[in-house]
C-alpha cells in the first residue's frame, strides 16, 4: 500500500505552520504553532489524514518561542483518533542543537487513518451547545452582540435577574487559545445545572474572544489589542464594549457578589492552578476581601492548587490599559478573581478534561457555601 500523509488546517480553531514531512521508515511530521499576529505563539491544532502509516514521529519546533516554553520537557499535547476521546501524549524527547535551540518529539502509534493533534483539549461552540442541551433549560443562551468580525457573542444565564439574589459574572477565553479556562468554567456551569441551583444569578460569556477562537489564534497580546487589556473607557475592542454593557445590565438585576475570569498560564507551567488578585499596595481593603475568597475556594479545589495560589500581577505588560478585573473593581465595586489553570500538569496530576471540570465544580461549591452561609 502506498503511504500518504496530509496535514489539514482549514477548519475552526486550527493553527499550524512551518510544516515538514519526511518520508522515512517512521515518517516525521515537524511543525510550529503560528503566532497569527501575536508577539508569541502557543496554541496549535491540526488534523492528519494518513494511509499505510502505523507509526510516526511528531516534532514541535523551537519551543523557546512559545509563551513560557522554557521547560519543554513538561509539554503534553493531546491527540484524538477516530471513535476515541482525546488523550495526552507521553513525556517528550528533547532535541537540543549546538546553537541552543530546542525541539521536542513524540513517537506515536497510529490508531486510525484520520486523527487530530492539539496543544490542549479544544473547546468551542459545540461544547457550549452540549452544556445548554444537557442542562434541560437551566441555561439560557442569548446573543449580546457581535465581534469585530461579525460573529455572534454568546452569553449564558440561569436567570434574567432577581434583585434579592446575589450574582456572579464569569468570563473565559479572552486569550483565545487558553482552553483550560473553558473546561474549568464548563465544570462550574454543569454542576449548577446538575443540582438545579436557584439561589445565585449567574451570567457567563464562555467564548469572549470568539474571532480568535475560530481563527485559531493564541490570542494573548494579539494586535491590534489584547482583549483583556481593552477594558478602559472608551473600550479598545468592540467585544469589550458589548460585555461591559452586559455587565451593567447584570448589575441592575441582582446583588453583585463576585466576578471570575478564567485563563491558562505559560505553556510549561506545572505547579498548579492559582489566582491573581488585586495588589495589596493598590487597594488594601479589596486585597483582603479577594484573599479571603481565594483561600476559601482554594481549600475546596485542593490538590490542583499551587502552593503559591494567591498572586498579584508583577510581570511587565505590553499594555497599560485596564483589564477585566480592573473594570469590575472600579465600576461594580466587588471582588474579581483571575484564575490560571495549567495546560498539561497540575502538580502531580496529568490533566484530563474531567480534572478541569472537577476544579470548576469545586469552585461552584465554594461559592455556594458562601452564599448559603450569609443567605441570599
Amino acid at each position: 500500500m502506498k503511504r500518504e500523509i496530509k496535514i489539514i488546517k482549514d477548519f475552526p480553531m486550527a493553527n499550524v505552520c512551518d510544516i515538514e514531512i519526511e518520508e522515512k521508515e517512521i515518517p516525521i511530521i515537524s511543525f510550529s504553532p503560528s503566532p497569527k499576529g501575536g508577539p508569541e505563539c502557543l496554541w496549535f491544532y491540526f488534523k492528519v489524514k494518513s494511509k499505510g502509516i502505523k507509526k510516526l514521529k511528531l516534532i514541535l519546533k523551537n519551543t523557546g518561542n512559545m509563551l513560557g516554553g522554557d521547560r519543554p520537557e513538561n509539554l503534553r499535547p493531546v491527540i484524538k483518533f477516530e471513535k476515541k476521546d482525546w488523550e495526552r501524549l507521553s513525556k517528550p524527547e528533547l532535541i537540543e542543537f549546538e546553537d541552543g535551540r530546542k525541539h521536542v518529539s513524540w513517537n506515536v502509534n497510529i490508531m486510525s487513518e484520520k486523527f487530530e493533534i492539539a496543544f490542549c483539549y479544544p473547546y468551542g461552540k459545540k461544547e457550549i451547545d452540549e452544556i445548554i442541551k444537557e442542562s434541560k433549560g437551566y441555561w439560557k443562551k442569548d446573543v449580546i452582540g457581535i465581534s469585530q468580525e461579525e460573529r455572534e457573542m454568546i452569553r449564558l444565564s440561569n436567570s434574567y435577574g432577581d434583585i434579592k439574589k446575589k450574582g456572579v459574572y464569569l468570563m473565559a477565553r479572552q486569550h483565545s487559545g487558553e482552553t483550560p479556562g473553558s473546561w474549568v468554567l464548563d465544570g462550574f456551569l454543569r454542576y449548577l445545572s446538575k443540582i438545579n441551583y436557584k439561589n445565585l444569578i449567574v451570567w457567563a460569556v464562555p467564548l469572549s474572544n470568539i474571532d480568535g477562537i475560530e481563527n485559531g489564534y493564541y490570542g494573548k497580546d494579539n494586535f491590534p489589542y489584547d482583549l483583556n487589556r481593552a477594558w478602559g473607557f472608551p473600550p479598545m475592542r468592540h467585544e469589550t464594549l458589548v460585555i461591559q454593557r452586559d455587565i451593567m445590565r447584570w448589575k441592575e438585576r441582582c446583588i453583585p457578589f463576585l466576578a471570575i475570569d478564567f485563563h491558562a498560564p505559560g505553556a510549561c507551567e506545572i505547579d498548579g492552578a492559582y489566582f491573581f488578585i488585586t495588589p495589596f499596595e493598590k487597594d488594601k481593603k479589596m486585597y483582603k476581601i479577594e484573599k479571603e475568597m481565594t483561600e476559601k475556594i482554594a481549600k475546596k479545589v485542593g490538590k490542583y492548587m499551587s502552593e503559591n495560589y494567591i498572586r498579584s500581577i508583577n510581570y511587565k505588560s505590553r499594555w497599560e490599559t485596564p483589564h477585566f478585573s480592573d473594570f469590575i473593581r472600579n465600576n461594580i465595586k466587588i471582588p474579581s478573581l483571575s484564575m490560571e489553570t495549567p495546560y498539561c500538569i497540575c502538580r502531580n496530576c496529568l490533566m484530563k478534561k474531567e480534572d478541569y471540570k472537577k476544579i470548576g465544580k469545586k469552585i461552584a461549591l465554594g461559592i455556594i457555601e458562601e452564599i448559603e452561609k450569609y443567605g441570599t
